[in-house]
């Protein structure tokens, strides 16, 4: 995570008596409580941070190297391997902000309880609304939603097409479409069962079957389960995971899903709860190539300074940035009305 935190007072307050001895100890508040409550954001492990220095950054995947490693002669010279360009993709950067104000006269009288409060209580809404937006941006590309608090949300990878969708396609022709956007098993989920040791070994073998832009395997290997706020879900998850003979049986066994996945569990995907939806993740992938990433381009930056009128003193904090996918294989989605059927 990048940490670089900025805070800073205008000139004429940094020169006041009244606020000068103030800006150490404030300082402090502030990356001390940024610090903290950075470790609530729950994305972290699924969104890439890939850092901006425009206001919008252009991605172009490349496909693998065509043929990969082949045998040779002794002495023999390597076939150069071709790639070929895949899809472009526009990431542009929001303005995201938010502020407060201290009376001069708490400030004068060294009532600095107000600034304190309001910085803590900035901190932790500033990763509360970065979990919020990045959980809508799952959510929404489940769901085929494109806006967020009235403003557009763009959720679609650089096919064009949503993040999760039943039928991606390469620009690589001869490759035919392929699904990241799941159904359920319509007999467990008769019984009441959203999540079993059989729906995930279906979902993986799904997953590492996937294909390149070339048509070769992949290589995905998931890592990581991410579910919303779902009691059902949970138990049942962990139900799986958690045994130590096969899963949802008394049969004396080794459970071979023990320590082979993290699981994230999150509220902000509360609005996948009633249909027990769950992600699959390859957070390695995802960590290699552009596949769901935060793009940052400025870090968030808090700022003091005096209204003239006033004189009360505003603290605004604001940053730029975008959560956005490239790439689709990295994540797949099961238990999703109108996805593709388990085979």
């Amino acid at each position: 995570m990048n940490t670089g935190l900025l805070f800073t007072v205008s000139g004429e307050l940094a020169n006041s008596i009244f606020f000068k001895d103030l800006y150490a100890p404030l300082k402090s508040i502030v990356v001390e409580k940024y610090t903290e409550f950075a470790t609530t954001d729950t994305f972290k492990d699924v969104f890439k941070e890939v850092m901006s220095d425009s206001f919008a950054e252009s991605y172009t995947s490349m496909t693998d190297l065509i043929g990969g490693f082949e045998q040779i002669t002794e002495g023999g010279v390597p076939k150069i391997s071709e790639r070929m360009e895949g899809y472009k993709k526009f990431v542009e950067n929001f303005n995201y902000a938010n502020s407060f104000v201290v009376t001069r006269n708490a400030i004068e009288d060294n009532k600095i309880s107000g600034a304190i409060n309001g910085l803590t209580l900035m901190m932790r809404n500033y990763w509360l609304s970065r979990n919020h937006e990045a959980g809508a941006f799952l959510v929404n590309a489940v769901n085929g939603t494109s806006t967020y608090k009235g403003k557009p949300m763009d959720i679609t990878s650089a096919d064009g097409l949503a993040v999760f969708h039943t039928a991606h396609t390469s620009k690589v022709e001869g490759v035919g479409t392929q699904s990241n956007k799941y159904a359920g098993d319509s007999t467990e989920q008769g019984n009441g069962i959203y999540f079993s040791s059989d729906l995930l070994a279906k979902a993986e073998t799904i997953m590492q079957n996937i294909k390149d832009d070339n048509g070769e395997i992949a290589g995905i290997s998931p890592d990581t389960i991410i579910i919303p706020n779902d009691a059902v879900l949970k138990k049942q998850v962990f139900g799986v995971l958690g045994a130590d003979k096969v899963p949802e049986t008394s049969v004396n066994a080794f459970n071979y899903l023990v320590g082979r996945y993290n699981v994230i569990v999150s509220q902000e995907l509360n609005a996948l709860a009633a249909s027990h939806t769950f992600f699959l993740l390859d957070s390695n992938y995802n960590s290699v190539v552009d596949g769901l990433i935060y793009q940052n381009r400025e870090n968030l930056r808090v700022r003091a300074y005096s209204e003239e009128k006033t004189e009360n003193i505003v603290f605004a904090g604001a940053d730029r940035h975008c959560y956005s996918a490239i790439d689709w294989r990295e994540i797949m989605a099961f238990n999703v009305t109108g996805g593709t059927a388990l085979n």
